[in-house]
């Protein structure tokens, strides 16, 4: 954003209830604590309030010319639960990392929204041409990076959860930590942000709202939920100011926004009440819509900069030689095929399905749509996309020269979508 600006305090009041115009009849609404508790830490912490205006200093000076080399984030998941269904499979861990290399990756704009496709178009020249930041499972000294902690707990609000006896931080310079666990109320999760105390470096994210399938909840079940978290943790700002309307992010091409906005994106030109009326970017990761799609030039050279050998998280990028061997993982007998059916209308007559076979695969994959023709994507677990096609009920693909591992297909219409898995073996 270029500039900050303030409005009357009943002008930001007023804004709230224009927000609803984005918001959907959904059973959950997903609240970010990232601003809240990062206030409270540097109201104690005065020290890390520095070591932030010094990071501000070497992004202001930061020149992206394109990252050295392409970067390899190793994650390292802690997964904390009192209950069966907390403890999320690894097809969800999967699943979620799949997630995160298709945002970053930018191949997150295949919607059938025209709204959203019309604000993507709007916002284009924004968007960066290519992305150099990727992620994989870690490898701690010869273990793979999920972490099954049982707890008495089953609900946290705070870092409490990075101390429990086998969650706590591992390699936090090197490894970036996520948290899986029951939060409170309706919180989603909330990221620590760079240069802060390492005994408590990472991310916390609800189990509801992690990965594409299992016990991700609808309509936040796209996996982006840990991409708008992953941005706060690489130094990005949230569009919107909990404390300070009209705020600055930081960055200069982010509209400015005067407050978070909910639920699906149901029109395309949603002004700001802040300055100038900016049209405000709810298809960026970095707002809390369920359409998030994208990251700004601006934004990504922000996260570079975190990144680069000066940065704050400059030890990430000697990570990616503590990914785990993904070809290992994806032939583990534990995978199973799997399927989430995510209804995009309450008033659906037809249910969308599909079969696949055989699975796993070493040759010949075949897919059969029923009822009406169907948009189907393929996506490798690193999240590139492999294959897409409109509109068809049946399909034969050869997958004999694939890498042998876990691969993920979409199958969707205008009103629902559908996520499997399949094995390809040789």
């Amino acid at each position: 954003m270029k500039t900050t600006n303030f409005l009357p305090l009943f002008a930001f009041f007023f804004s709230l209830a224009g927000n609803l115009s984005l918001q959907a009849q959904e059973e959950i609404q997903r609240h970010f604590a990232t601003q809240s508790i990062h206030q409270q830490k540097i109201y104690q912490n005065t020290e890390w309030k520095l070591r932030l205006q010094q990071m501000e200093k070497q992004i202001a000076d930061f020149t992206l010319n394109g990252l050295q080399e392409k970067i390899t984030i190793p994650i390292v998941f802690h997964v904390v639960y009192s209950n069966e269904q907390e403890k999320i499979s690894t097809e969800q861990i999967y699943s979620q990392l799949a997630a995160l290399n298709r945002d970053f990756g930018d191949l997150s704009i295949n919607s059938t929204d025209l709204l959203v496709l019309d604000s993507l178009a709007h916002f284009s020249k924004l968007r960066p041409d290519r992305s150099d930041i990727s992620f994989c499972l870690a490898n701690i000294n010869g273990l793979a990076g999920i972490n099954y902690v049982p707890s008495s707990t089953n609900q946290f609000e705070d870092d409490v959860v990075k101390f429990l006896t086998g969650a706590t931080v591992i390699d936090p310079t090197n490894v970036l930590n996520v948290w899986v666990a029951p939060m409170i109320d309706s919180i989603s999760g909330y990221s620590q942000l760079p240069s802060g105390d390492v005994a408590t470096d990472g991310i916390v994210i609800d189990y509801r709202f992690f990965g594409t399938t299992g016990t991700a909840t609808a309509p936040y079940n796209n996996g982006s939920t840990l991409t708008h978290l992953v941005g706060s943790y690489l130094g990005l700002k949230e569009l919107w100011s909990d404390t300070e309307p009209c705020g600055d992010d930081g960055v200069w091409d982010t509209p400015i926004h005067n407050a978070p906005n909910y639920g699906r994106i149901t029109h395309y030109r949603h002004l700001s009440l802040c300055d100038g009326y900016p049209v405000e970017m709810t298809v960026n990761f970095m707002d809390n819509t369920t359409g998030g799609y994208m990251f700004t030039k601006g934004q990504y050279k922000r996260m570079a900069a975190v990144l680069s050998s000066d940065g704050a998280r400059s030890g990430l990028t000697a990570g990616g030689t503590m990914c785990d061997d993904l070809a290992a993982i994806n032939q583990s007998p534990k995978l199973r095929s799997i399927g989430v059916q995510t209804p995009l209308s309450n008033s659906t007559k037809e249910t969308l399905s599909f079969t696949i076979h055989p699975n796993p695969v070493k040759q010949q994959l075949n897919l059969q749509i029923t009822q009406q023709p169907a948009n189907v994507l393929i996506y490798s677990l690193s999240g590139k996309l492999l294959y897409q096609e409109k509109s068809i009920q049946q399909l034969s693909i050869d997958c004999g020269d694939w890498t042998a591992g876990l691969y993920y297909i979409q199958v969707w219409n205008q009103k629902q979508r559908l996520t499997k898995s399949f094995v390809v073996t040789h």
